[in-house]
């Protein structure tokens, strides 16, 4: 385990995550995401809305407030942007707090922890050269679950 999750292994439900200032690694998130002592009580993840345009495949994903959540890696380079609400959130690439209007390149093999301070929508917005309409096959193509936890990454806390 290493050097930042011997100090997360003391956290106090997610709520010290607020006080990190670091970047963590998709190892670090993958390991903070199977914690037991950090992910306690799990509620379904809500689902995501998804529109398909020419040549574009955008995911948006709304959150209630008082949660926390780590998504899947996205495979590729996409942007990200926060519609509506505000947010600490922690990735491969950046730890800020961001509100509407937050736009991002995020770069391959994104992994984020996101705790909502309000109702928050995300989203992601994908290329999608080849048109394709089937969205479990979209899903699969740019989000790559971590092994050890798939099925278990749709889960938030309710701080």
């Amino acid at each position: 385990m290493g050097q930042v999750l011997m100090q997360l292994s003391t956290l106090n439900r997610g709520k010290d995550l607020l006080k990190l200032n670091t970047i963590l690694s998709r190892q670090e998130l993958v390991e903070l995401q199977s914690n037991p002592l950090i992910f306690k009580n799990k509620i379904k993840l809500p689902k995501a809305n998804v529109f398909l345009s020419n040549g574009v495949y955008f995911r948006e994903l709304t959150l209630p407030a008082n949660v926390m959540v780590i998504g899947e890696t996205h495979k590729y380079e996409h942007l990200f942007m926060v519609l509506k609400g505000k947010a600490k959130l922690i990735s491969t690439y950046e730890n800020l707090i961001v509100k509407a209007g937050y736009i991002s390149k995020a770069p391959p093999l994104t992994k984020r922890l996101v705790i909502t301070f309000e109702e928050t929508t995300f989203a992601n917005i994908h290329s999608n050269p080849d048109n394709i309409e089937d969205l479990d096959l979209l899903y699969s193509m740019y989000t790559e679950s971590d092994q050890e936890f798939k099925g278990d990454n749709k889960c938030l806390l309710q701080q």
